[in-house]
């Protein structure tokens, strides 16, 4: 049965899913005799993910994000993705043209069946499909220069979210941090001070997953894993952290736009796959001069990373609340109360890891993948 979720009521929902789906049909066939210019295997998450992209223009734009995670072998469960634009599937752009329709910018369409997935987004001009029955995934675009700035920070982070979260990994709108012993989500609101604590964090030599978006899990023992080798700032803030300054790409930026840092850019870097969590810190702007901490109960942290369920489609939202609440049951968690003095988060963060270990009596080693 097809299911399409879009913005829209005025659509036959029943007829244009099944449209979508069988003109993707006939294009499938001539998608997967294309050839590709190179290809790249990322390890996320545990899972291995095989890219094939249609130019190189598309590896430069959509490579340095994953970098942190390339793999050299892929296994018979992976996801291959295959990258194409218009000038390198031409015949695309009648299927893509077929997909234009009225409404926003930021709009997104999903068919989502059994057997493939769907997703329609910039009014048509980028297609997003999943065949489960090959696990061969397909990333379409006009042209792969128009890909935005601020998603080359994030590449494929639609699909990569409906991916993982069918394996029990699921996206969160979250910072972590952390030591070899494990480490901490940062949750919070946009503007709350995620990415600022957590380049801090990185900056004072700190293990770093993410400053904006990463996979959680709970399978075992709480876990965090990095999706994107990347980092935002805002321009006023570059001077905060001079050594980060030659990861940042500054052409082609909105005006207005946080800068992107690539830390594969950066070899005194090393992004880890993932780590063990040992605390949630819900982020907070005070008006005080160093950053502190603050007990908050278990309900309060669930509603603070509840929020992240809205990365998810409506058939995974569930699952990925139950993996919340587990999350926010398991895990102590803390208001980080966030002082003007962005270089003592650091330090308040170690020391509360350290203190988690000490109670626990835990000295192993916590990374994970």
């Amino acid at each position: 049965m097809e299911i399409l979720v879009g913005p829209r009521s005025d659509l036959s929902l029943s007829s244009t899913a099944s449209s979508w789906v069988d003109s993707f049909r006939n294009l499938q066939s001539y998608l997967l005799d294309l050839p590709c210019s190179s290809t790249a295997n990322f390890s996320i998450a545990g899972n291995t993910l095989h890219v094939e992209f249609g130019s190189e223009r598309f590896k430069e734009l959509v490579s340095p994000a994953l970098r942190h995670l390339e793999c050299a072998h892929h296994s018979a469960d992976t996801l291959t993705v295959l990258l194409h634009d218009l000038a390198t599937a031409p015949r695309a752009a009648e299927f893509l043209g077929a997909l234009s329709m009225t409404g926003g910018e930021m709009d997104i369409w999903l068919v989502d069946r059994p057997d493939l997935m769907l997703i329609v987004q910039r009014q048509g001009r980028l297609l997003t499909a999943v065949d489960w029955r090959t696990n061969t995934a397909y990333w379409i675009v006009p042209d792969a220069a128009s890909i935005p700035y601020i998603e080359r920070a994030a590449p494929l982070r639609l699909l990569l979210s409906y991916w993982l979260g069918v394996l029990g990994r699921y996206l969160a709108h979250a910072a972590a941090v952390g030591t070899a012993n494990g480490g901490a989500l940062i949750v919070g609101h946009g503007g709350a001070g995620k990415s600022t604590s957590a380049l801090a964090c990185l900056n004072a030599g700190l293990e770093y997953a993410s400053d904006d978006h990463c996979l959680v899990s709970v399978e075992g023992e709480a876990a965090v894993h990095s999706i994107f080798g990347t980092g935002k700032l805002a321009v006023s803030d570059l001077g905060r952290f001079p050594s980060f300054i030659p990861a940042a790409e500054m052409n082609h930026r909105p005006e207005g736009e946080k800068v992107v840092f690539f830390f594969d850019r950066l070899p005194s870097i090393r992004i880890p796959g993932g780590f063990s969590l040992k605390a949630i810190l819900l982020a907070r702007i005070t008006g005080s001069a160093r950053t502190g901490l603050r007990r908050i109960s278990n309900a309060e942290a669930f509603k603070a990373i509840a929020a992240s369920c809205a990365l998810h489609f409506p058939a995974a939202r569930l699952r990925a609340l139950g993996c919340f609440n587990t999350l926010a049951r398991q895990l102590p968690a803390y208001v980080l109360e966030l002082g003007s003095d962005v270089y003592s988060t650091p330090d308040v963060i170690r020391g509360l890891l350290d203190e988690t270990l000490d109670s626990k009596g835990m000295g192993n080693g916590c990374k994970v993948d």
